[in-house]
């Protein structure tokens, strides 16, 4: 049989060239989370975000939301499932962009199969530096740890007058590590110093032997740039030892789960970093915190915000590429400038990371109350 290639009007005739056109302007987005697992509270956090900013688009702009379309996987909070999922929503679905994930471990697994694919990846959430240096294809609408390290570390000194610290981290986790750097290199430029250093490991229950070691060198601060799920642990066994210290943490902590864990008591004045605060009183914010909480009955977290913020900056970037071309896209995502979010303005640095301000949040037993907002470039300044 021979084939005869058709000319561009022939094509049309057959409407072939609309068909083209009409899937180039639509955007097909691959949503990978954990939706299972130990993060999984994070994964609904994050497709809550996702669906309410997509619903809310609709109202806005019913002509670009009808032209983006999702597909949901779950990554099941760890990496070797994370690379599975990528792969799925890729080479299955067909997705033009992939938005997610959460954990910082499991989005730098993902990134190597949206480079190859040659697709673009966009993550609300996940701070470790090394995530956009996987490739020009990676994106972030989130701050990254350096910023979140020095907050932390800027908190301590100046506002809580404290230079003695000590850190316990996960030493399989690649967030926990690079928040533990970032913070520790800060506080020695603020003229802190770090007394102890001791690790763990995802999974584990008893953390009394590190606790112990570290009260030994009486710190001021202890810093934990983990998880909830061991957080909450280590707050209750710190408590259950006697052991009174100030507890500092990042993005990393902030779940509901974490004061189910430590106990009301254990988990009183400690403080996080993190993307956003329920009852900061800007209006944007408490009019998202309202419209969230009617919708799925619970206070939204920094990971639905970060969500919500991320995929409409996503569509945002669509809509200017007037394509999903890869490198269009790259080229709208990079452009990004004074984004207005609900977790706060955001831009697009030539690194691909946002540009934001990040927030101090206090424990108070049951859920945690804003203490202070932090601009980027004020690091220095929250005194």
């Amino acid at each position: 049989m021979i084939m005869h290639r058709l000319t561009l009007p022939v094509a049309a005739a057959f409407g072939l060239v609309s068909a083209v056109a009409f899937a180039a302007n639509t955007l097909k987005v691959g949503a990978v989370f954990g939706l299972s697992g130990a993060q999984s509270t994070y994964g609904e956090e994050s497709i809550n975000g996702m669906e309410m900013a997509l619903d809310d688009l609709k109202a806005k702009d019913p002509a670009l939301a009808s032209r983006i379309t999702v597909v949901k996987e779950d990554e099941k909070s760890n990496p070797i499932d994370a690379a599975l999922a990528v792969k799925k929503v890729l080479n299955v679905d067909k997705v033009d962009l992939v938005f997610g994930s959460v954990a910082s471990s499991n989005t730098l697994a993902m990134g190597s199969a949206v480079i190859e694919a040659g697709k673009v990846q966009v993550t609300p959430a996940s701070t470790n530096p090394e995530v956009t240096k996987k490739g020009d294809a990676v994106f972030r609408t989130c701050f990254i740890d350096p910023f979140q390290g020095s907050v932390l570390a800027d908190f301590a000194v100046h506002r809580l007058n404290k230079k003695k610290a000590a850190i316990l981290l996960d030493h399989k986790s690649d967030y926990s590590k690079g928040l533990a750097e970032a913070f520790t290199v800060a506080l020695k430029a603020a003229g802190g110093e770090v007394v102890a250093n001791e690790s763990y490991e995802a999974g584990k229950k008893d953390f009394k032997t590190q606790l112990t070691k570290i009260r030994a060198k009486h710190p001021e601060v202890l810093l934990v740039p983990g998880y909830y799920q061991e957080v909450g642990l280590i707050m209750k066994q710190a408590q259950q030892m006697g052991f009174k210290v100030t507890l500092l943490g990042g993005d990393g902590w902030d779940s509901p789960t974490l004061y189910e864990l430590a106990g009301a008591d254990a988990a009183k004045g400690n403080y996080f970093s993190t993307h956003f605060a329920p009852d900061d009183k800007d209006p944007r914010v408490q009019k998202f915190v309202k419209d969230y909480t009617a919708r799925f009955h619970k206070a939204p977290g920094a990971m639905s915000a970060s969500s919500y913020d991320g995929i409409l900056v996503v569509a945002d970037a669509f809509k200017r590429a007037g394509s999903n071309d890869p490198a269009a896209l790259k080229k709208a995502l990079s452009a990004t400038k004074d984004f207005v979010g609900v977790a706060g303005t955001l831009s697009i640095n030539a690194q691909r990371d946002a540009v934001k301000p990040a927030v101090i949040l206090k424990t108070e037993g049951n859920k945690a109350v804003f203490e202070a907002k932090i601009e980027p470039g004020q690091a220095n300044k929250s005194h």
